[in-house]
Parts: structure tokens; C-alpha cells; sequence
């Protein structure tokens, strides 16, 4: 879907969104869309239900994936219910869905942020829900948390009547609040998954300086900040107002961990928090892909682990799917070009140019067997997923290991001699579509370059020779590995 221009976006009429800010907020177009979306992401993290809170994020393109698909998001927020995409917004005997529960949890965050935000004559008419629960997640302008660009559009469509009243020039009963939330919600959930980032990205670019400037009034050359530095305006170890003992008492480690971490990694951070179990802080080295984490490592000594942007990501999404069953990151062991973290049950494995992949379960027991990273298996290619008829698999360097969907026990490692002969002929000029899903340009030099996201698929696939499907992701990774491909 094409991006649009930013002054449609900036200069549309919401209503129902801007019914929430308050006049100093609509002074320009440009201050009433900085306005709109911090009220968002404010409101994304006030939602007390951790499960629609996660939804909601993923939904908003809150954090890095920002750039995702619909399904991507939707699939990301179902597994916070441990469901498909299709069953979160599928309709129950109720007549509502869980997707439904999300939004409304939204637009009440929503109103609840607007209100305390607002002097009381200024507040907008619609009532909503008391003051936050306790141990709620709200945070002040100063410890907000990283705010991600979203763009609003009206999808409010009236009809022939809308300017006239009900039957027998009576004015028309007006909706529930419930519905009234929901309006607001999907106002801006429809907006955020079809235009994406892109027209606030321009805001962004073209008024970096006000944003630094508003964001960190500790910092005095605000031209000279990276642009990801906008949404980090933090320092390591700072932490929220509601942050609890625990994580305060993380917060002199974090401070401490500066002097550790790979050149330029802390140049700028949110706020501490904990995400799906872990204590972390999100850093960046201030590049557009460097957004990653600092995570709390228990044990005598107390200690800190970075984990680049991909291995976090990775992390949460099995924690929310599976729970612990990951165990927790104790160390790292980067290695010949590959980003390893060892975990207390399972390994991920990625690299500066490529995603990281969690190897656990049986196929660990196999893999660490046959010798790990250095034994005839070699670095995992692929995350494990299910073959219809065949069983859950993950590729590696070597192979194939396979298990039974009926009987896990039975794990079967299938060497692959050879895997480069797989290659289609040819490849110089052509995307490869593997078959674990994942997509990728080879240049003229037959360099694969990794497509991440649609978008950036559709770029090259607009200027790539043909299509290749179906490639065996074993044999493109026999490829020397370059830069991923992005839309610029």
C-alpha cells in the first residue's frame, strides 16, 4: 500500500480524536499530530491488561516492527491470547471479539490519558473511566515511554442524513460509549496498519530538532542527535515513576553497564521497564535497525547482557506464545560474524544482517549432541516451524533435524551433503523466496541481501529479474551474506 502524503494526513479533520487534546495542542497542524500520536502511545502503555496491552502495541506498530504487514501485526497480537489472527478477531457468541476487548481497553486508556492530561475545562465531554488502578503503567511527558510514530486517518464516513435529525425531525439517539470508544479506536487502528509510519517519518525527519529539543532538555545540540533518538530519550538506568523496588534496584547495574556495551550501543535509551518477564531497557547505537535491549541477568553477580534488536524480539515473541520455556539469557558467545545468547534452555542465533533464530527443546538436545555451533549440524538457517506430513523442522548449515508431530521423542537429523546445488541456476538479479518463508535479493555478485518486510520485497521485486520460490533456505545461506535489502 502506498504511502500517504503527509499533509493529507497532517491537515484531515478527526474529530473524535482531537476532542481529546487540548487547545495549546491544536494550535498547528504539526502540533496536533505530535499531540495525537504521543496520546496514543501513552495510552497503548496505560492499558493495565497485560495481554491487550501487548495486543494493542502490536496492532499500533508500537516498537520495531513497526513496519509490518496487517497480518504480521495481527498475528503478533493474537498470541497474547494464544490464538491465530483469524480466531482474535472472529466474532464469539457475544457478539463481540477479543479484538473488540482490545480496542476498547484502547479507547478507555485513551480517554483516561486525555483526562489526566487536561485541566478540567478542557476536558473533553465524553466521560470515561475513574483514575488509573493502582500499579498502572501511566507515565508522566518526562518518563514517557519511546514514542513510535502514528499516523491518524478519518475513517469516519457520513451518510446522506448524517446533518439531519432522526425520524420526524427528531434528533437521532446517540451511541453508547462502549461504541464511542470503539469509533475512536478503530479511527486509528485502521489509519495505523494501512498508512503505516511513513507520512510521520517525514514529519520526523523534517522537524528533528523541535522533537529532540522537546524530548531531552538536557541535551544542548540537538541538531547532532540520530533521528532513532527522538523515541529514546533516556539514559541507562533511568526509570519510571511507576517503576517497582525490583527494577529500581536494577537501575545502578544498568548505569554501570555503560562502559561495557560495543561502541555507540547506549548513545541513547527509554525508560527501564519489564516485558514479558524480563527487566530491560531498550538502547540504541541511533540507527534506523540498532534499537536493541539491556536485560537484568540474576545470579552471584548481579550482571547486565545486551541483546541487539532481533534477539529481544525473538525472545518476547516465544515468551508470549510459550512462557518460560526459553529459559533466561545468561551470557553471550558471538562468534566468526554470528550474534549467539545463551539462554538456561535454549540458544539464539542470528547476525548483524540477518534474524535471529532460537533453537530449544528437543532439537537443542540434538543439536548440542552432535557438537552445537561447532559440530556437524553448524549455525540453525531457519526457526523451527511445522511441514504438513513431515513434522516440526529447523534447518542448520549440515541438515534437516525433524520431529514427529505425533511421538516428539522421535527426532531425526538428515545430513544434507552438498546444500549449494540446490541453488536454482542463474540467481544473479533474482529474489529467492525460501522455504521457511524468508525472502532474499541476489545482486549481480550473487550476494544475498535479506527483504524484511513487505515493502521492501515489493522494491525488489519491482526491479528483480523473476520470483524463485520455494529455495531451500539450507542451500541461499550457502550465499556470502550482505546488508539487508530495505525500500528506501
Amino acid at each position: 500500500m502506498g504511502l500517504r502524503a503527509r499533509s493529507s494526513i497532517r491537515d484531515g479533520s478527526f474529530p473524535a480524536v482531537t476532542a481529546l487534546l487540548s487547545e495549546a495542542e491544536l494550535t498547528s497542524p504539526d502540533s496536533r499530530l505530535a499531540a495525537m500520536t504521543a496520546l496514543i502511545d501513552q495510552a497503548v502503555a496505560t492499558i493495565d491488561d497485560a495481554a491487550h496491552r501487548h495486543a494493542a502495541a502490536a496492532l499500533l506498530g508500537s516498537g520495531d516492527g513497526r513496519w509490518r504487514t496487517v497480518a504480521q501485526r495481527g498475528t503478533e497480537a493474537a498470541s497474547a491470547f494464544a490464538c491465530g489472527w483469524d480466531a482474535y478477531r472472529r466474532k464469539r457468541a457475544s457478539g463481540t471479539a477479543q479484538l473488540d476487548d482490545t480496542l476498547d481497553s484502547l479507547a478507555a486508556a485513551m480517554i483516561a490519558v486525555s483526562r489526566s492530561r487536561l485541566a478540567p475545562e478542557e476536558t473533553a465531554t465524553e466521560p470515561g473511566p475513574g483514575p488509573l488502578a493502582p500499579g498502572s503503567n501511566a507515565t508522566s511527558e518526562s518518563t514517557s515511554p519511546p514514542i513510535v510514530p502514528i499516523v491518524i486517518t478519518d475513517t469516519e464516513h457520513r451518510g446522506a442524513d448524517t446533518d439531519r435529525g432522526g425520524p420526524d425531525g427528531l434528533e437521532p439517539s446517540p451511541p453508547s460509549r462502549q461504541a464511542r470508544r470503539r469509533s475512536i479506536v478503530l479511527m486509528t487502528l485502521v489509519a495505523a496498519v494501512t498508512v503505516a509510519f511513513g507520512a510521520l517519518a517525514i514529519w520526523a525527519l523534517t522537524h528533528d530538532d523541535k522533537v529532540s529539543e522537546a524530548s531531552d532538555p538536557n541535551t544542548s545540540t540537538t541538531s547532532s542527535r540520530p533521528r532513532s533518538c527522538v523515541q529514546l530519550t533516556h539514559r541507562l538506568g533511568d526509570v519510571g515513576p511507576t517503576a517497582d523496588d525490583e527494577i529500581r534496584e536494577w537501575a545502578p547495574l544498568f548505569r554501570q553497564a555503560s562502559k561495557d556495551l560495543p561502541a555507540g550501543a547506549n548513545t541513547c535509551a527509554g525508560v527501564m521497564g519489564r516485558d514479558s518477564g524480563m527487566i530491560n531497557q531498550p538502547i540504541s547505537d541511533g540507527s534506523a535497525q540498532g534499537i536493541g535491549a539491556l536485560v537484568a541477568v540474576e545470579g552471584e553477580p548481579r550482571r547486565t547482557l545486551m541483546l541487539h534488536h532481533s534477539e529481544f524480539w525473538v525472545l518476547r515473541n516465544f515468551y508470549l506464545a510459550y512462557g518460560d520455556k526459553a529459559g533466561v539469557p545468561y551470557e553471550r558467545d558471538d562468534r566468526d560474524g554470528s550474534w549467539v545468547v545463551r539462554l538456561t534452555q535454549s540458544v539464539v542465533v542470528g547476525g548483524p544482517h540477518e534474524d535471529a533464530r532460537l533453537v530449544w527443546g528437543s532439537i537443542l538436545a540434538e543439536w548440542a549432541e552432535r557438537g552445537g555451533i561447532d559440530g556437524e549440524m553448524g549455525l540453525p538457517v531457519s526457526g523451527q516451524r511445522d511441514i504438513p506430513g513431515v513434522g516440526m523442522v529447523q534447518d542448520f548449515q549440515g541438515g534437516r533435524v525433524t520431529i514427529d508431530f505425533v511421538d516428539s521423542t522421535q527426532v531425526e537429523w538428515k545430513p544434507i551433503p552438498n546444500p549449494a546445488s540446490q541453488l536454482p541456476p542463474n540467481i544473479a538479479g533474482r529474489v529467492l523466496v525460501a522455504d521457511d518463508g524468508s525472502s532474499w535479493l541476489i545482486d549481480e555478485n550473487e550476494v544475498r541481501h535479506w527483504l524484511p518486510a513487505r515493502s521492501d520485497y515489493g522494491c525488489a521485486t519491482s526491479l528483480a529479474v523473476d520470483v524463485v520460490r520455494d529455495v531451500p533456505i539450507i542451500a541461499i545461506a550457502t550465499l556470502e551474506i550482505g546488508e539487508p535489502s530495505r525500500c528506501r
